[in-house]
C-alpha cells in the first residue's frame, strides 16, 4: 500500500452581488420566443421603415379644368389612403420613424412597370398594393425576387404557384368563401339537402370546382362524393329552362342552395325569382350567394327575405369596437368626408402591421399565423396556404386572412 499526502483545497468566497448563483432558467414568453425565432431569421431591427404603396390615383388625370373628374378606383385609393395615414398618426411607437412613398399605378400594368423600374425595389421593407389582379401577379414576382413582403389589401385572385412566404392576402379567396359557408351549412343540412346551381360561364364553372373541392374536403357523408349540381346554360334563363332543375328541387322539403355566381345581375335575379316560384308553406329554402350580391343595383330584395338569403362577407363594421366610437368624427374633421368601407380597411392594414414590422423587423412575416387581430371592420387571423412542389416537398405559396 503506498500512502501520499491529501492536497489541501483552499476556498474563496465570491461576492454574491457580482457573481450571480446559477438559478433554473424562466421559460421565454411568447415575445421574446418570437424575437428569438425571427433573429435566427435575419429579421433585422432598424430605426427606419420604408412602406411603398402602390394604388390607382390616376392623378395624370386630374387637371385645373376639370375639377368633376369622377372614377371609382381614385376614389377608393384616396379612401384607403387617408385610412391608412390615420392608422400611421396612431401607431403607438417612437423608436422607430416610418416613411411612406406613394406610388400611381393608374390600375395599368405597363405604367406599374416604368414605375417599378425607376424606383430601388430593395429600398422598401413592406410593400402594400396593387389594387388589380394582374398588377398583384407582376407585384408578386419581383417581391419574391427581392425578398420583401406585400400585402394585397383587396384582390382576391392574383395566387402564387411558387414558393413564396412574402406574399398576403387581406382579402379571402374563393376557397375560404366556400369553406365558411359549407361548415356552416353542414351544422344543419347533410349532404343531400344541397344543391349547386351555376351557369356555363367559364370563370363561375371554375368556381363551381373550386366549390366542390371544398366540399370533399370536409364532407360529412362517405355516400355522398359530390354535391348535386345543375348548370344552367347562358343563353337560356327562362323558366322552362330552370324546370328542369325542379325535379331536384322539389325532393326536399327543406333545401340549401349554393349559388356561386355574381357575374350577371339579371342571372341571379331570374335564378331568385324560380326559386320563389317554387317555395310553398311546406318547403323551406335557404340561399348561399356571393359577396357582390349586397351591391346589385336591380335586384328585388323581397327575394333575399323570401328565400333567407346568406351572403359571406370580409367586411363587417364591429360597432362594438372601441376605436370606431371617435373615428368617424376624426376623419370628417381631417379630410372633410364621411369614412367609406376602404378607408377601415386602409386603417386596420396600417393599425395591424407596422407595429409587427416596428417590434419584430423585417421579417415579421415569418411567423404570420402567430398574431391575431380584432379590427374595425374585420378580424386577421392569418394561416399559411401550403402547395406541394414537384418533389413532393411542403411550402408556403402565400399567407392569407382566414376570417
Amino acid at each position: 500500500l503506498i500512502q501520499r499526502d491529501i492536497d489541501t483545497v483552499e476556498w474563496r468566497v465570491l461576492p454574491t452581488e457580482l457573481f450571480k448563483p446559477l438559478e433554473d432558467p424562466q421559460p421565454l414568453t411568447k415575445n421574446e420566443w418570437l424575437k428569438l425565432k425571427l433573429h435566427r431569421e435575419n429579421s433585422e431591427i432598424l430605426d427606419e421603415y420604408q412602406l411603398n404603396l402602390y394604388l390607382p390615383f390616376f392623378t395624370s388625370r386630374f387637371s385645373n379644368t376639370d375639377i368633376n373628374f369622377n372614377n371609382r378606383l381614385t376614389e377608393w385609393s384616396f379612401h384607403f389612403y387617408n385610412g391608412l395615414m390615420m392608422a400611421l398618426d396612431n401607431v403607438e411607437n417612437n423608436s422607430a420613424k416610418i416613411s411612406l412613398n406613394v406610388i400611381d399605378t393608374e390600375a395599368n400594368p405597363v405604367v406599374l412597370d416604368k414605375k417599378l423600374s425607376s424606383i430601388n425595389l430593395n429600398a422598401p421593407q413592406l410593400i402594400i398594393g396593387p389594387y388589380r389582379g394582374v398588377n398583384v401577379e407582376k407585384m408578386n414576382v419581383l417581391a419574391t425576387t427581392a425578398n420583401i413582403p406585400f400585402i394585397s389589401p383587396y384582390s382576391g385572385g392574383g395566387d402564387w404557384d411558387g414558393e413564396n412566404d412574402t406574399y398576403i392576402k387581406l382579402n379571402p379567396s374563393l376557397e375560404v368563401h366556400f369553406q365558411n359557408q359549407l361548415e356552416y351549412i353542414l351544422k344543419t343540412y347533410p349532404s343531400d339537402q344541397i344543391l349547386v346551381i351555376g351557369f356555363e360561364d367559364i370563370q363561375e364553372k371554375n368556381a363551381i370546382e373550386i366549390l366542390q373541392s371544398e366540399y370533399s374536403k370536409i364532407k360529412d357523408s362517405q355516400w355522398v362524393d359530390q354535391l348535386d349540381t345543375y348548370i344552367l346554360p347562358d343563353t337560356a334563363i327562362l323558366a322552362p329552362d330552370f324546370d328542369l332543375a325542379v325535379e331536384m328541387i322539389e325532393r326536399r322539403d327543406s333545401l340549401a342552395v349554393m349559388i356561386p355566381s355574381w357575374t350577371n345581375e339579371t342571372h341571379i335575379l331570374s335564378i331568385l325569382r324560380n326559386l320563389s316560384q317554387l317555395q310553398s308553406d311546406t318547403t323551406h329554402y335557404v340561399v348561399f350567394g356571393m359577396p357582390q350580391w349586397k351591391d346589385y343595383e336591380h335586384i328585388d330584395y323581397s327575394y333575399y327575405q323570401k328565400l333567407n338569403v346568406h351572403i359571406t362577407s370580409s367586411f363587417f363594421l364591429n360597432k362594438q369596437h372601441g376605436d370606431l366610437s371617435n373615428f368617424s368624427n376624426n376623419y370628417y374633421q381631417e379630410y372633410g368626408f364621411l369614412p367609406t368601407n376602404e378607408t377601415y380597411i386602409g386603417y386596420d392594414l396600417g393599425r395591424f402591421f407596422v407595429p409587427l414590422l416596428i417590434e419584430y423587423g423585417t421579417r415579421f412575416y415569418k411567423f404570420l399565423d402567430q398574431f391575431s387581430y380584432q379590427g374595425v371592420h374585420t378580424n386577421f387571423e392569418f394561416k399559411p396556404i401550403i402547395r406541394v412542389d414537384e418533389n413532393n416537398i411542403q411550402e408556403i405559396s402565400r399567407w392569407e386572412n382566414t376570417y
